[in-house]
């Protein structure tokens, strides 16, 4: 709960301003401006996290003030200490999840999907079972699938459809935040549920 509202969440609402600045990108026919905004949104997502991955690795003593067990709050630290590790792939995979969709390409996130969570049974049956390392086993392999589902949709926009929006990385992806922000704002103030 913790990792939802103090990351997850909060990184998919901002990653919804893509909902608008990409499809309006690809609407007007400047599909390579498609691939710039996710570019964008990953990168400063990316600066954003920083600041949460600050918080959740010295989250011990916060846990051990807010929860009466002592033991949970050690093990909820533990946790979002190795979550971090997956951290940047939960940026990423929201970028790309909105890059795709506005391309109308709704089924790629869910093939990817479709593959990630077999996997990540199985991640979490060899390193929490197998190998026997239990609760840290199971967050290792949380962290390797949240890295993990952004690259199953690149590999698939790079091997099927979809990187007709893609024209590499790109140094302007470091410019024009401000838009996003706007954007995103914007969004927020008409539509109170985000």
């Amino acid at each position: 709960m913790t990792a939802s509202i103090t990351c997850y969440v909060p990184v998919q609402g901002l990653a919804t301003c893509l909902d608008t600045l990409c499809s309006i990108a690809y609407g007007s026919g400047n599909k390579h401006l498609v691939g710039l905004q996710a570019q964008r949104m990953t990168f400063l997502l990316w600066l954003l996290m920083t600041p949460i991955a600050v918080l959740w690795w010295f989250s011990e003593p916060i846990l051990t003030a807010l929860v009466p067990d002592h033991e949970t709050a050690r093990l909820a630290a533990l946790y979002l200490r190795i979550l971090i590790f997956g951290m940047p792939g939960v940026a990423a995979f929201e970028s790309g999840k909105r890059f795709v969709q506005s391309q109308g390409l709704f089924h790629i996130t869910t093939y990817t999907l479709l593959v990630g969570a077999p996997l990540s049974f199985l991640q979490n049956w060899f390193f929490a079972l197998h190998l026997g390392w239990g609760f840290t086993g199971a967050a290792m392999a949380m962290a390797i699938t949240q890295n993990l589902l952004p690259l199953l949709l690149t590999l698939y926009v790079w091997l099927f459809e979809g990187s007709q929006c893609w024209n590499g990385l790109s140094y302007k992806a470091f410019k024009n935040w401000g838009e996003s922000i706007i954007v995103f704002f914007s969004e927020m103030g008409s539509n109170p549920g985000l």
